[in-house]
């Protein structure tokens, strides 16, 4: 859709490729719009402990994410990822993942708002992360 602007609606599918939700917006692709440019990564490096995966930033916006369960010995990992900086902030998605297992959400262009940041509230076992975010002008 680069370089065409208009009403759209996308499907979201989850990890299994059940329709999880359809995400309506207008998409303006013009030099400088707020969602003319490409997503940053940010990696939250394998382990058990919470993280802050992106501190507050105005006009911030979670894309999507990848994970994997990566523990020595394969196990079941579960993580929330939250907006804003600590574990009790509001959910964004809970992530369960199988032992082994990978998964990749992509929430749209325009993301979700979470000007507050983006923190991983790891639950249980070992998960690798990369957050992609980008900034709204």
């Amino acid at each position: 859709l680069a370089g065409t602007d208009g009403d759209y609606t996308a499907p979201i599918f989850d990890s299994t490729g059940r329709l999880h939700a359809n995400v309506s917006n207008t998409v303006t692709t013009a030099p400088g719009s707020a969602f003319s440019t490409a997503a940053t990564p940010m990696e939250v490096a394998s382990g058990t402990a919470d993280a802050a995966a992106v501190g507050a930033t105005a006009g911030l916006r979670l894309v999507g994410f990848s994970a994997k369960e990566n523990a020595a010995t394969a196990a079941a990992a579960e993580f929330i990822i939250r907006h804003g900086d600590d574990a009790t902030d509001p959910p964004i998605a809970f992530v369960t993942l199988a032992a082994d297992e990978s998964v990749r959400e992509f929430f749209g262009d325009a993301g979700i708002a979470c000007a507050s940041g983006v923190y991983i509230d790891r639950v249980s076992g070992t998960s690798h992360i990369t957050v992609y975010t980008k900034t709204a002008a």
